[in-house]
């Protein structure tokens, strides 16, 4: 249960309540709200199941409780699932059909007991979320998923409940609040808010059938008043208490909390989901879509790749990431590559799918199992040639090579075992291009998996070797940024690309769009990282705002300049106050003066000395351009060589060292050809490396470093031939 309540699957399912629910703030029924066709072919979908319970009417010589007869109306709701799906969602869409099956068909109840409870509840939400995932429902269909959907829904499931008596599931309903539902008492709760109706009139009887029409909560205290017999407290002590309470606001709140605790925090709930690629904690191949779709935007290319922009600037250095193909249209110099199909598919029929070249999407089919060793030397080995050969073609369109780009999480067995082993393989093949990765480290308090710190540990020891640059993220310090400054209160995966989206624009914004002055990635390479092993960068964006309060800010030079220093914008969970700025890079983007962001840059530097090394004079690099990002005046994206990275690789070690003390799933590893010495190589490499930046924060001007016994080496042993 830990592992459940820190992974990003329930942090996702906890955004998408809350969203529901704050949409439906003051709405009846029939209050005024976008209802699409989509959402009425979902009612239609469930009318349709509706008719079966006349195909199979409950056995009369059954018992009280649990008729037989549900099982024949849920093996045609089995048999017939696939099928209404596939009438239901886009052609394109169809590739996620095998995964929507099982939280349809789990979302009725369970056959075998003949019982229903907030766990099959929660399976119908998890294929709603699913359904948005896809993106064939949208947030404008918020309102009418709870009012349409969901009501339709459970119009259905009370009517199962009592044609066949169904049985409450658990001891006590699995905690619904009428024995079988929690959320139609949380979402009504909030359709209350100013409605004029008291908690304390919620459970009269002539309320209830007067206005169940129009509130989710009042039809949940109807059927439990047709339902059961005797005192309302008596049967229902829940809800009589709740109706004790003065506001529907306090009502909702207490729900809310009431829903994560006894719902989503219960093991007999959660044993039953099922995680595939759309409910799931999948990363790489997710930020680098998040990334095209930021830039297609700013470049102004649609998602069948043709230009639609009004600006030559955003087609002007087009080439840099597309490629121009027949009748005009720009195709994405990409390759995909994920040891399961899942995620791909999903990217190849979402919005902007159609613009990848197919064969650019490379997945093999058994995964990797959170095993770095299935990543490096199986799994991924077999798919090598085939993600190579898919390089090379996009190597051959380039006019100039710059270098690579790759986004990745070490803490699975995809991202960081193949990971490493496209990062060694492309080192080889191209020793003289830039390589740089943005790499999603381990969260302190968020972990995936048990073995994430030997994953982490073997990762790190390949991006040090072979990284030119390594931008460094995690997922808590990403969290932290919605919730503190920009206000969403259970922030989504989406939210969190968007922001790892935003600075990798960012940083490739020079490269794309022409400026006053320009930089590069080797530029950028050569002005922040003093030593070759010491590449491991913090990041961050200004401006950061809550959406509701744009209206109120006028952006400034200084503002952002303060934003992007402030340690609790930077996008990995270090504080640069436990350390020191070894370099730094500052972008600033949109109509500014070159030399108020240069004088801003250089005052805060005098004014903060104390957090830069005195030994690197000018250490900031400033680059501006002029094409600002999309819905903004001006931005500014921040890169920080700091030596407090070194938390971070302290606090993986010091986990990896607990496990491989002991030799603690070692046989996992090692059963895919690994030599248990690369596990102590890979402890000595990230040891080596977090004293190495303790040396050089604690240096002073004074100071030899970085020569064997003090001394200097003769003349022209370090001279390398310069290439431009």
């Amino acid at each position: 249960m830990p592992g459940w309540l820190r992974s990003s699957a329930y942090r996702e399912i906890v955004s998408f309540v809350e969203q529901l629910s704050s949409s439906v703030e003051g709405k009846k029924v029939s209050s005024n709200y976008h209802v699409s066709e989509k959402v009425h072919a979902i009612c239609a979908m469930l009318d349709k199941a509706e008719t079966w319970i006349e195909a199979y009417p409950p056995d009369s010589s059954a018992s009280r409780f649990g008729n037989r007869a549900f099982r024949d109306w849920e093996t045609e709701l089995r048999k017939q699932a696939p099928q209404l799906l596939s009438d239901l969602l886009p052609t394109h869409s169809h590739g996620a059909i095998v995964e929507l099956v099982p939280y349809l068909t789990e979302a009725f109840g369970n056959a075998t007991r003949i019982d229903y409870g907030s766990g099959h509840e929660l399976s119908f939400l998890i294929w709603l979320l699913c359904l948005c995932k896809i993106e064939f429902l949208e947030p404008a269909d918020s309102a009418a998923i709870v009012l349409v959907v969901f009501r339709r829904y459970l119009v259905l499931c009370q009517q199962l409940q009592r044609t066949y008596r169904l049985e409450p599931a658990g001891s006590h309903g699995v905690w619904g609040l009428d024995d079988y539902q929690f959320l139609p008492f949380y979402f009504g709760s909030a359709q209350l808010f100013n409605s004029g109706i008291s908690p304390a009139d919620s459970i009269s009887p002539q309320l209830a059938n007067e206005q169940s029409d129009e509130y989710l909560y009042l039809q949940g205290i109807k059927f439990i008043m047709e339902m059961k017999r005797g005192p309302f407290f008596e049967h229902s002590r829940q809800l009589y208490d709740i109706s004790g309470v003065l506001r529907w606001e306090k009502v909702n709140q207490g729900l809310g909390k009431m829903y994560k605790a006894e719902v989503l925090g219960k093991f007999p709930v959660v044993q039953h989901l099922q995680f595939g690629s759309l409910f799931s904690s999948q990363c790489g191949n997710q930020i680098g879509a998040a990334f095209w779709e930021t830039i297609l935007q700013e470049h102004g290319i649609n998602p069948d790749g043709a230009y639609v922009g009004k600006d030559h600037n955003q087609i002007e250095r087009a080439n840099v990431y597309f490629t121009e193909v027949q009748n005009s249209r720009y195709v994405p110099r990409v390759v995909g590559v994920d040891l399961e199909p899942g995620v791909l598919s999903v990217i190849r029929e979402g919005k902007y799918g159609g613009l990848f070249r197919p064969e650019s999407m490379v997945s093999g089919q058994s995964g990797a199992g959170n095993n770095w060793a299935k990543g490096f030397y199986t799994e991924g080995a077999e798919l090598l040639d085939e993600v190579l050969d898919n390089l090379r073609h996009d190597v051959e369109a380039c006019d100039l090579l710059s270098g690579f780009q790759l986004c990745h999480s070490i803490g699975g067995g995809t991202g960081s075992g193949m990971g490493s082993l496209l990062l060694q393989k492309i080192r080889e093949e191209y020793p003289d291009r830039m390589l740089s990765t943005f790499t999603v480290l381990p969260s302190p308090q968020s972990s995936d998996t048990v073995v994430e710190p030997y994953n982490s540990v073997l990762s790190i020891h390949h991006l040090v070797e072979n990284s030119d640059m390594t931008f460094c993220l995690d997922n808590q310090a990403l969290n932290d940024i919605c919730e503190t400054s920009l206000k969403i209160k259970s922030p989504s995966h989406s939210d969190l690309n968007k922001l790892v989206a935003q600075v990798m624009s960012g940083v490739t914004t020079s490269l794309r769009f022409p400026g006053q002055l320009n930089a590069d990635l080797r530029k950028l390479a050569v002005n922040m990282v003093p030593f070759p092993r010491l590449h491991f960068m913090m990041s961050g964006i200004a401006p950061l705002t809550a959406a509701e309060a744009v209206n109120y800010r006028n952006i400034t030079v200084p503002d952002l300049c303060q934003q992007m220093y402030n340690a609790k914008n930077m996008m990995v969970n270090a504080d640069p106050s436990h350390g020191r700025y070894l370099t730094c890079a500052t972008m600033f983007r949109g109509r500014v003066s070159l030399k108020e962001c240069e004088d801003t840059t250089v005052n805060f530097a005098d004014k903060h000395a104390n957090m830069f090394v005195e030994w690197i004079p000018n250490s900031t690099q400033i680059a501006v351009c002029n094409v600002p990002p999309i819905g903004l005046d001006m931005s500014a994206t921040f890169i920080g060589n700091n030596t407090a990275i070194q938390d971070v690789f302290d606090r993986i070690s010091e986990q990896f060292s607990k496990i491989f003390r002991r030799k603690a799933f070692l046989h996992w590893f090692t059963d895919e050809g690994m030599d248990e010495m690369e596990f102590t190589e890979a402890e000595s490499n990230i040891n080596d490396l977090i004293n190495e930046y303790k040396q050089y924060q604690d240096a002073t001007v004074d100071e030899d470093y970085g020569y064997e016994g003090g001394e200097y080496a003769e003349e022209g042993d370090f001279e390398q031939p310069i290439e431009e």
